[in-house]
């Protein structure tokens, strides 16, 4: 927001705000965000939403890069089936091959928790925490400013205290911000 020396006030876009004069008449280092801005980002945070096992699933995660191919990811995410619903959290370590690029493929590997909430009413069922593990691949593509699409798909094995273990693809899409 600004205000003109008449008093008036309203809004600029934003390319005018780079033309803003500090009290001594010299323009201000502002900088909208860019491509480079995408390079050199240091947190990510993304909404996600897709098929976990034939069920739906939404996300939420927030990454950290620690360095330009680099990042640590915790994602809290939810499924809503016919047969039941769960919920769980990751922490996975992931690795883009080529940050530089507008398409930037990545790999991640994983590990956290589920809860399973079965729906049953003709037989007594348990609500269930597992541990699991995963890895994974996707895609990131820079968008515009400070947004970004992201495409990924996971493989989890859910360890169970059943005989077998649970093995389930997860394919998502979503969009990010970063900064």
């Amino acid at each position: 927001k600004v205000r003109t020396p008449g008093g008036v006030e309203g809004w600029v876009h934003v390319d005018d705000i780079g033309r803003t004069l500090d009290a001594q008449g010299q323009p201000l280092a502002l900088k909208s965000p860019d491509f480079d801005s995408y390079t050199r980002r240091r947190w990510e945070f993304g909404f996600m939403a897709g098929d976990y096992d034939s069920t739906d699933t939404l996300a939420v995660y927030l990454g950290w890069h620690f360095t330009p191919n680099l990042s640590l990811e915790l994602t809290a995410s939810e499924n809503y089936g016919d047969f039941s619903d769960g919920k769980m959290a990751t922490l996975s370590i992931v690795h883009q091959m080529f940050p530089q690029w507008r398409y930037s493929p990545f790999v991640t590997i994983g590990g956290g928790v589920r809860q399973t909430n079965p729906r049953s009413t003709l037989v007594s069922t348990e609500d269930r925490t597992d541990n699991t593990a995963n890895v994974g691949a996707g895609l990131r593509v820079y968008l515009t400013k400070r947004l970004l699409l992201r495409l990924q798909y996971k493989y989890y094995m859910v360890m169970t205290d059943r005989d077998d273990d649970e093995e389930v693809n997860e394919w998502t899409v979503g969009v990010s911000a970063f900064f």
